[in-house]
């Protein structure tokens, strides 16, 4: 399995890659900012697989039929882009959706919630309105970090190269906080009232550009790859994202059924407009519970216990597993089509696997446990 190796071989090479350009970045800050460029930086390599640089890499060797994983030095620092515009992402999506696990530690912003930014903030469990500015602040203090990482690429690959992967940068953050501020805006409306297609035309705005179609993308753009190999990767590994979305969305809803280290306990609390809740709504069950909450905002530990019981037992789980399934559609065939080489086209097929189909493989069979 060529995702496997990648996996094996590749990812400590980027995550220790990473960790040095973001190192000399920040050193010359120095000053106060120093215990939060050391709380960002264990943050910044939790993931420890770095998938959106190896997207990158594999998009860059999109041709090849046979790609050797020494070959990380030839694309240079731009493999990490990605990365970078996800902290940035990640770090704004914690506060949102008030995040108290990441990773299976207290992400950024439950960090700076801390009295004390050392080892004790590892203990913070809450989330608080300092926490809350320093990470806002921080996220954006590393905008300018990505500014010197996309300008440092024109010594290897030329101005022009340069350009286009800022012009795509800017459209990748214009899409991802458009989806963003729609996913507010949807949170004023009836949950009865949206169906499941909105929601998942919102996951292709808010989460899949930015973790699938744009980190090939930059590895295609640098290669020089067709405008029609472009388009149609993007709308395959937006539809890839789209699922992967709905394995996250039952991952931070139910750690029990899908433990990958997260919890979006503050999603559920708020009622968020998830492809569960949606499709729980559309449920007997569903409309019954919404009748016992009325037209609270914010519901207690009590009543999210109950919410999640509920779920489960109303099926939207199931139905939510068929969701993303159906948006794949016959990815084998898709991806054959697109003009990649082998070693892309086995990556591609073994990401749908790994992240997508197993899990969610492994949701139906703990379901059947409960």
């Amino acid at each position: 399995m060529i995702l496997k190796q990648a996996f094996e071989v590749l990812s400590p090479m980027l995550k220790m890659r990473y960790e040095n350009v973001l190192r000399r970045s920040l050193c010359v800050s120095g000053g106060l900012l120093n215990d939060l460029h050391s709380l960002y930086l264990e943050y910044a390599v939790r993931d420890v697989y770095m998938p959106r640089p190896i997207l990158t890499f594999f998009g860059y060797h999109y041709d090849k039929d046979d790609v050797s994983f020494e070959c990380v030095d030839e694309i240079g620092d731009i493999i990490l882009i990605a990365q970078l515009v996800r902290d940035i992402a990640a770090i704004h999506d914690d506060i949102i959706d008030e995040d108290v696990l990441k990773f299976g530690k207290p992400p950024l912003s439950v960090l700076l919630s801390a009295p004390v930014f050392d080892e004790r903030a590892y203990q913070e469990k809450r989330l608080t309105k300092r926490g809350k500015d320093l990470a806002i602040l921080y996220g954006d203090y590393l905008y300018g970090v990505l500014g010197q990482l996309i300008l440092s690429a024109s010594r290897l690959h030329g101005s022009a190269i340069v350009e286009s992967l800022g012009e795509l940068v800017a459209d990748v953050f214009r899409v991802t906080n458009q989806g963003q501020i729609y996913e507010l805006l949807m949170d004023g409306r009836l949950i009865e009232h949206i169906v499941a297609f909105e929601i998942l035309e919102l996951y292709r705005a808010k989460a899949a550009h930015y973790c699938y179609a744009f980190p090939f993308e930059i590895g295609l753009i640098t290669a020089g790859a067709s405008s029609a190999i472009r388009i149609k990767s993007k709308l395959l590994l937006l539809d890839i994202g789209v699922a992967s979305q709905i394995v996250d969305d039952i991952a931070g809803a139910f750690p029990d059924l899908l433990d990958q280290g997260k919890d979006t306990k503050g999603e559920l609390q708020q009622l968020r407009r998830t492809i569960l809740t949606v499709l729980f709504a559309k449920t007997e069950e569903g409309k019954a519970f919404l009748l016992t909450i009325a037209d609270r905002f914010s519901l207690s530990d009590q009543e999210i216990r109950m919410l999640k019981e509920t779920m489960i037992k109303s099926a939207c789980i199931e139905e939510a597993i068929s969701q993303a399934q159906d948006v794949l559609g016959n990815y084998e065939e898709r991806i054959k089509q697109i003009g990649l080489g082998m070693s892309a086209q086995r990556y591609l097929m073994d990401l749908i696997q790994v992240r997508i189909r197993d899990n969610l493989g492994q949701i139906e069979r703990n379901i059947q446990l409960l």
